[in-house]
């Protein structure tokens, strides 16, 4: 086959002349199960599906780390088995560890997943007692950008902020501070690497348990907006989402340059909306200047925003939480307040001014 779906979605062909990047991650645009990359005689490239994700032919890397762990594990008193078919018989989970008081589940994932078959092992663990910790091989360690794998494996904790945790090599290597760059999803970080052997496993589950999910990650970025040259680049930008909003900009005789500069701070991106945040926010600006001094809700955004997402205008990692995307809006909405754009009411109630509008002086 020669067409598949990258990390962010998108479709992506193989075509003659156009070498594509090995170190990317490539799913089935149908089933939606990870592809290899492949390159034949004639140095044309295709894709085929892995092997059966039970079969025989898992990695050396991943036999190893599995159990590197249930060793770590055994040393600080737990009782682990590898490899145990549960109760469901749905799912085979890498590590158990048990004691008194906990049963974990420890998932060494080293092969291209998608998201949505993270999501649904996380909630077959959970229906049947056990939390679960996903640690992460040296493919993902390697990724530089964001993407839904690791959205959805990134923990928080007040002392490290946004992280993530790997495996390589017999270490544990922690990215902690996570930021987004300003204008791609490349990940910066600072590193912790933890040698297994020197490293109780009793400090380090403590503490990746007291962790919480589900808080966005967020860049140093307050003040920085897109550049003039930035956005020239996205009038000249052919992907369809982009298209269809400088198409809904024109329609409403607005101009890209005209948009509020609230929506053009910086990052790009969030892990809430996988399209760019200048996209989600451009749509909210006209969706307010249509209800000029009325009165709205956080439901009312939310509706909207849900509107966009059903009629292909904006997306969404697969692994989002409403209560991520609330979060996200109700810190926009916040800033709308502060610049004098709606006015609280209540909570999570606001007017808009009056005669609010987005006005251009291109047309």
């Amino acid at each position: 086959m020669r067409i598949a779906k990258n990390e962010h979605g998108e479709l992506v062909y193989c075509e003659v002349g156009k070498l594509l990047d090995n170190n990317q991650h490539y799913f089935c645009p149908k089933c939606g199960e990870p592809l290899i990359l492949n390159t034949n005689q004639r140095q044309l490239q295709y894709f085929s599906h892995q092997a059966n994700k039970y079969s025989s032919g898992e990695t050396t890397q991943h036999k190893n780390g599995k159990i590197a762990l249930s060793e770590w594990l055994k040393q600080a008193g737990y009782q682990t088995t590898l490899e145990l078919t549960m109760e469901n018989h749905e799912q085979r989970a890498d590590v158990i560890c048990e004691d008194a008081q906990t049963q974990i589940v420890v998932e060494y994932q080293c092969s291209p997943i998608p998201a949505k078959e993270l999501t649904k092992r996380d909630k077959g663990y959970q229906n049947l007692g056990y939390q679960t910790l996903w640690i992460l091989g040296e493919n993902y360690y390697k990724q530089q950008q964001l993407n839904d794998t690791l959205a959805y494996c990134m923990l928080y904790h007040p002392h490290f902020e946004y992280f993530l945790v790997f495996l390589v090599e017999n270490n544990l290597l922690l990215k902690t501070h996570l930021q987004l760059d300003q204008y791609t999803k490349k990940v910066h970080y600072q590193e912790i690497r933890l040698p297994l052997k020197k490293y109780q496993a009793k400090k380090m589950l403590d503490f990746l348990l007291s962790s919480k999910k589900g808080i966005p990650i967020k860049g140093d970025y307050r003040q920085e907006y897109f550049t003039k040259e930035r956005k020239h680049q996205i009038l000249l930008n052919t992907q369809e989402e982009n298209r269809q909003f400088l198409l809904a900009l024109y329609l409403a005789h607005i101009h890209l340059f005209d948009l509020p500069q609230i929506c053009w701070q910086l990052p790009k991106y969030s892990v809430v909306f996988k399209s760019a945040n200048y996209l989600w926010r451009g749509y909210i600006m006209m969706w307010l200047a249509e209800q000029s001094g009325n009165k709205i809700s956080l439901g009312d955004v939310l509706d909207e925003v849900n509107r966009l997402i059903h009629t292909n205008r904006l997306r969404l990692y697969p692994t989002y939480q409403s209560k991520r995307l609330k979060k996200e809006l109700q810190l926009f909405l916040k800033e709308l307040k502060e610049q004098g754009i709606v006015k609280e009411i209540g909570h999570n109630h606001w007017i808009i001014k009056n005669n609010f509008e987005i006005k251009s002086e291109k047309w």
